[in-house]
């Protein structure tokens, strides 16, 4: 059964992606950064590492993340990007997907081009062959987009030239610069009117009045979601470098059981909180209820960071099967493709679910375990 359950997880995440692909992850303790030279050609690669510096170019798909991320070699189909600072220099041949703090790119995309990120540049030079899609506090928008536009976001400028149809959603401000022109229809919704500025190409604009609160709740959903990522990776290379074997532990018994951790998870997800709000009612059961409660408000936490170490090891066991354990590539690995699920309506958002729950199962088993271990140390001292 656990052979099943990861297989079609495996299959509805990434497995038109892993087949022939090629690992790249920062194998060091002391030294975190990786750096592939422009002579070096790879194919459907995965890289990672705190700083990352890709000069080569790439046949096939392209899974990137760390800190501070450099692309300066050429893709041939997508490009998935996670990061703080992101630097994306290289053509894409297809799509450009990519999250980050602070996201540059500088070259032509083949088609289309998604970001989520707190401050968005697209440079004149990197032409967008698709559609153009954009979540973020500052967007500028420089470069010609062929198809239609939908950006949401805080202050928004557009400089450049979009073919098709533009929706615009800003809780600040939306300025059309003197080289912008927009062919299509335009639709706006904000707190004030947008700017247009003189030489602006432009039609009618279709303008709907928000109250400012609701276009900040709407435009900063995207970018909380970022952070959340951010903060996990975070979180996680903090974990792995406290308590390395207890994350060993609990990604080795999310293999193991697969479907009496996932039960297990579900009844901790759900009965948890039913017992620490009947505790918390009564008179006498108030503190204890409490305790309850912070338990597994902590260990959702922890089952969340963890989660991202099992998601890892899943996509690479699925590559290759009884590989060495390396927590650093599974978080690496773990966050690009729970990035990737959870752009997906309701099915991403449900394997990511199942992934959680299982991990959740097998760290409660693990703490009894612990607690089991313990209490006999303490019998027999």
């Amino acid at each position: 059964m656990k052979k099943n359950l990861s297989l079609v997880i495996l299959l509805l995440i990434l497995a038109p992606t892993v087949y022939a692909a090629e690992f790249q992850f920062a194998r060091e303790k002391s030294d975190q950064n990786i750096s592939i030279p422009a002579s070096e050609t790879h194919k459907n690669l995965y890289i990672g590492g705190v700083t990352v510096n890709l000069n080569g170019n790439t046949l096939g798909d392209l899974f990137a993340a760390g800190d501070m991320v450099t692309i300066n070699g050429n893709v041939e189909k997508d490009l998935n990007v996670a990061g703080i600072n992101l630097n994306l220099n290289g053509t894409v041949g297809d799509d450009l997907r990519a999250a980050g703090g602070n996201i540059s790119v500088n070259s032509p995309i083949g088609s289309d081009l998604l970001l989520a990120g707190g401050n968005i540049s697209v440079a004149q030079k990197a032409s967008v062959g698709g559609d153009l899609v954009i979540a973020s506090g500052n967007f500028i928008l420089d470069s010609e987009v062929k198809g239609k536009a939908s950006i949401s976001g805080g202050s928004i400028t557009i400089n450049g030239k979009i073919n098709g149809d533009l929706k615009v959603r800003a809780d600040q401000d939306l300025i059309f610069g003197p080289t912008s022109e927009v062919v299509g229809k335009i639709t706006y919704t904000g707190p004030t009117p947008a700017v247009v500025r003189e030489g602006a190409k432009i039609g009618t604009i279709e303008y709907i009045k928000l109250r400012s609160d609701a276009a900040a709740a709407k435009s900063l959903f995207a970018i909380a979601m970022l952070i959340k990522l951010i903060a996990l990776l975070v979180a996680g290379f903090v974990l792995l470098y406290l308590f390395p074997r207890k994350i060993e532990s609990v990604v080795s018994n999310s293999h193991l059981n697969v479907w009496k951790n996932l039960g297990i998870g579900f009844l901790v997800l759900v009965a948890s909180p039913i017992a620490a709000i009947l505790l918390l009612i009564t008179v006498v059961g108030f503190y204890l209820g409490l305790i309850v409660f912070l338990m597994y408000v902590l260990t959702l936490i922890l089952a969340s960071i963890f989660t991202i170490f099992y998601a890892g090891n899943l996509v690479y066991s699925w590559y290759k099967k009884d590989a060495q354990p390396n927590l650093k590539r599974d978080l690496v690995l773990g966050a690009i493709a729970l990035l990737i699920v959870s752009v997906i309506p309701f099915i991403g958002w449900l394997i990511a679910g199942i992934i959680f729950l299982i991990t959740l199962g097998a760290l409660v088993t693990h703490l009894h375990q612990d607690h089991k271990m313990s209490n006999s140390v303490i019998a027999m001292a």
